[in-house]
């Protein structure tokens, strides 16, 4: 296999913490970070490098955006945090002109790289992306959102833990909205192929409505709670950003769920959300509706409706006259 090459625009919490995940996970031999902080990126790529001789023989380095140049996947995580009491829908004004400012350089110099949008709001960054590549002829698929795949890990925990077992038994997913719209399927989620319903019942737990309710909710405020505790989250992302990119550059073909643009799945208006997508070398190649409950799918088309219409305002607010 030919070396595999990584950039990551915006070197604060989350990007530094994506570089280092994925030095330790052996994701790429080259890493390039990029940020309007150079100072700040040269010192995240320094320490991460001094870090290699332990782990993968891997080069760390900063640069500019001319040196994404070749990459095979870049990560957009630059912008600004949520502020406590704030939804992802709230940062869309302040990170769009960074998404606007920054991308066309992106694609001048990298457009063969599957380009990972990890700043929130996630999925209307992500749409805006989709509608920015276009004009320079990149593919849709090309353009992914690391949706709620963040999301799908926090269920995989609490349900572990309301079950007392290990995380990796569990198989669970959210999909829709990364944000306050989410939807998380209880109805065919697993635990090492059990239902949930006959986990409970062979345990002698627990397992009602409002059981599944305080799961959703302790799921949808994660974020909430760990921004009021520490300011941001990143270890958790950068897990999931690296398994991404480890699926792309590595043609792995798996089925995660990503924030992808959504048109005839679910009817209506074009939207990204996340929805179990295959992810492989060149992007997405195939997204699929999951089997669910009635309310579970009223409640997704819900999440349609609500990305739809913050898409669609988006588009209509851009602020470069050339998109």
């Amino acid at each position: 296999m030919s070396r595999a090459k990584v950039g990551i625009v915006g070197s604060g919490m989350v990007g530094g913490t994506t570089a280092y995940t994925m030095m330790l996970n052996r994701v790429a031999d080259e890493i390039v970070m990029v940020d309007c902080d150079t100072p700040r990126s040269i010192a995240e790529a320094s320490d991460i490098q001094h870090a290699v001789p332990w782990q993968h023989d891997a080069r760390i380095r900063a640069g500019e955006l001319s040196d994404l140049a070749g990459a095979d996947v870049v990560v957009f995580s630059a912008g600004v945090n949520s502020k406590p009491g704030e939804t992802r829908l709230d940062l869309l004004g302040r990170n769009a002109a960074v998404v606007e400012e920054t991308l066309p350089d992106i694609f001048r110099h990298a457009p063969q790289a599957v380009l990972l949008m990890t700043t929130n709001p996630v999925d209307v960054l992500t749409f805006l992306a989709i509608v920015i590549s276009k004009q320079f002829g990149i593919p849709t698929q090309q353009i992914i959102g690391s949706g709620t795949t963040l999301d799908s890990c926090r269920l995989q925990c609490e349900l572990a833990a309301h079950f007392n077992v290990s995380p990796r038994s569990v198989q669970a997913m959210v999909v829709g909205e990364h944000g306050e719209s989410q939807v998380p399927l209880f109805s065919t989620a697993k635990i090492s192929g059990l239902s949930l319903e006959a986990i409970a019942k062979s345990a002698g737990r627990e397992w009602a409505l409002q059981d599944q309710e305080r799961i959703a909710l302790n799921v949808r405020k994660a974020a909430n709670r760990i921004v009021r505790g520490k300011g941001a989250t990143w270890f958790g992302i950068a897990s999931c950003l690296s398994e991404i990119a480890d699926a792309v550059i590595r043609d792995k073909r798996r089925i995660m769920p990503v924030s992808v643009q959504i048109e005839k799945i679910l009817g209506g208006e074009p939207a990204v959300l996340s929805l179990p997508s295959v992810v492989g070398r060149g992007g997405v190649s195939g997204s699929h509706v999951p089997e669910m409950s009635e309310p579970e799918l009223a409640a997704l088309k819900q999440s349609h409706s609500v990305m739809a219409e913050a898409c669609l305002r988006t588009r209509a607010s851009l602020h470069s006259e050339k998109i």
